[in-house]
């Protein structure tokens, strides 16, 4: 799993938390996302959130970034384990990982449509699809070149072909639900579902030390059952990832909770 770093601008602990609970509700009953593939496209600072939330949740990451500037300032900032060349690269890291159900993210610097048309022809088959790269629809072709029109059209064909073969494409707040209307899941919709399912709201906590916050953080883990993996392994795993960036805590907690750590 992906390092902690010191400079974590591009990290912001609510959208790391919303991602990671989308992720992990995929998990449909299992104790996490080990041994599924999820391949992401685009490392900006949705895509590091989605990707390092992906990483938490148990799975592995395919992060394809066609800027090298972009997924290189990514990587530093915690979102990825390897940067690699090729697809076969990845492949030999991912592949063993998916074998041993362990969370690793493998980031690509090339063209989404290029890697995405390699994985259909090779028959590599994602679980999870999330996209941060295609325009809105409105976009194009009136506002792209040809070549960005020719290669947006390469994208959406293989994701398409992809999802047809089982990958299920997931909303994170993106663009690429326009492209496949009645086809996406809303992580929006799916974390509205859960929380209400369980009772749950987003709770921030805002300590005045460190010290009082990893006090927090102790007592919340106590309050919370030992089977429930998935808010247990959000509050072990947050504090190697935010502990430059301020004594604070996001989490989700019951009325009840909320109340027992008040």
């Amino acid at each position: 799993m992906a390092s902690p770093t010191e400079n974590q601008a591009m990290l912001n602990q609510q959208k790391l938390l919303r991602a990671y609970t989308a992720f992990a509700i995929q998990a449909a009953g299992e104790a996490a996302l080990g041994g599924r593939l999820v391949v992401l496209c685009g490392m900006g600072a949705s895509g590091v959130a989605a990707a390092l939330g992906a990483t938490l949740a148990g799975a592995a990451c395919l992060a394809i970034e066609p800027d090298p500037q972009m997924l290189k300032l990514a990587m530093r900032e915690g979102g990825g384990d390897f940067m690699v060349n090729s697809l076969d690269e990845a492949l030999r890291i991912l592949k063993n990982e998916v074998r041993k159900k362990r969370p690793v993210c493998v980031g690509l610097p090339l063209p989404a449509a290029d890697l995405l048309e390699q994985m259909v022809e090779r028959g590599v088959q994602p679980d999870l699809l999330v996209d941060f790269l295609l325009p809105a629809t409105s976009a194009v072709p009136d506002e792209c070149s040809v070549e960005a029109s020719d290669s947006v059209a390469s994208q959406v064909v293989a994701m398409r072909t992809l999802m047809e073969r089982g990958a299920q494409l997931l909303d994170l707040g993106d663009n690429a639900g326009g492209w496949f209307a009645g086809d996406v899941q809303s992580a929006t919709v799916a974390l509205q579902e859960w929380a209400a399912q369980h009772g749950y709201e987003m709770w921030h906590e805002a300590a005045e030390t460190d010290e009082a916050l990893r006090s927090f953080d102790q007592a919340a883990l106590a309050a919370l059952p030992l089977e429930d993996w998935m808010r247990r392994r959000w509050l072990e795993q947050a504090p190697k990832y935010f502990r430059r960036q301020g004594p604070e805590r996001w989490l989700w907690l019951t009325a009840s909770e909320r109340k027992q750590l008040s």
